[in-house]
């Protein structure tokens, strides 16, 4: 009761940010600078962390569309970012419908910027999200840094056993497709490991002298049955269709099919479901979480940019 009388007498002019609205209606809003700080929420169910995150997401829709939330106006020219990593499905689908309120009740000219605003990622029967693991699309982050991580993440998510060499090979590998960018395939995989001519046609002009030094002379320094582990590994990954879909698809193939929009609001179900065991899920995640913080430094800082992440401690264990 008296945290809203005391922001009322702050002064100044700082954006006033609202969490929702107190029993009489009133909204309560925090100052940016409070409203805007890292926080991580616990509670037991049913005490209102999904509300709570649910107002977080709506203040941002209908800001970005120029309107009020929970009665305090949008700032002018308000523009922000935001994402929603969500491995347990509960809080994706409730945004869902959150969002599906706003587009019935919107008219065509809103529902059109709805449309453009808002994008999901989702994998399922029907349609996959490309998710594509070895891609550096010209970024700062080297190709040793990305395959670690991504093997890092794979590692961590799975109950399958990696000895040394596998993980030395899987490393090597991961190292040579982000250079090449292409995606992982099982077929090109066999082929490659298999076929000293077809890996020496592979390797010719690459941009790196180790990785070529490395699997020029792949024979000679790994055993027949490592090569043949890590195989078996990929094959396990790729045996999944959403995934086999997710990551299987090149980069230029997904640049050109994909529409090119102004996205503000991503929102991510990355829940097993009933077609993937929760290691598979918990992959695509922290493979998402990755990229964005990989992403960060290059980001503008006049653009605000809120990460929610469900499960937080879980996702955050799944990397180095």
């Amino acid at each position: 009761r008296s945290l809203p009388a005391s922001l009322a007498r702050e002064e100044g002019t700082e954006i006033r940010v609202p969490v929702g609205t107190l029993p009489d209606g009133r909204p309560l809003a925090l100052p940016a600078s409070i409203a805007w700080k890292a926080a991580i929420e616990v509670g037991a169910s049913g005490s209102g962390k999904t509300r709570k995150l649910l107002s977080r997401i709506k203040t941002e829709i209908l800001w970005n569309l120029g309107l009020p939330a929970f009665g305090c106006p949008a700032p002018a020219d308000y523009r922000s970012d935001l994402e929603l990593l969500d491995p347990k499905t509960e809080t994706f689908d409730e945004v869902k419908k959150l969002v599906a309120a706003l587009y019935i009740e919107s008219s065509p000219g809103r529902q059109r910027q709805l449309r453009q605003m808002i994008r999901v990622f989702d994998w399922t029967a029907e349609r996959v999200t490309p998710l594509p693991l070895y891609h550096l699309g010209g970024s700062d982050t080297s190709d040793a840094f990305l395959a670690h991580q991504r093997l890092d993440v794979e590692i961590a998510a799975s109950r399958l056993t990696y000895t040394d060499g596998v993980k030395g090979l899987a490393f090597m590998y991961g190292r040579f497709l982000a250079l090449k960018d292409i995606p992982p395939n099982v077929a090109y995989a066999r082929r490659f490991f298999r076929d000293t001519g077809f890996r020496t046609k592979e390797l010719t002009n690459l941009r790196s002298r180790d990785i070529a030094a490395y699997f020029a002379s792949l024979e000679e320094s790994l055993p027949r049955q490592t090569m043949e582990a890590f195989l078996r590994r990929l094959e396990h990954t790729l045996s999944f269709p959403e995934i086999r879909a997710a990551i299987g698809m090149p980069p230029d193939a997904v640049a050109r099919l994909l529409p090119s929009q102004d996205h503000r609001i991503t929102i991510g179900n990355y829940g097993p479901g009933t077609r993937l065991p929760l290691g598979k899920a918990l992959e695509r995640a922290s493979h998402r979480l990755v990229d964005l913080l990989r992403n960060l430094p290059r980001r503008s800082p006049a653009t605000p940019f809120f990460l929610l992440l469900e499960e937080a401690a879980v996702l955050l264990s799944q990397a180095g």
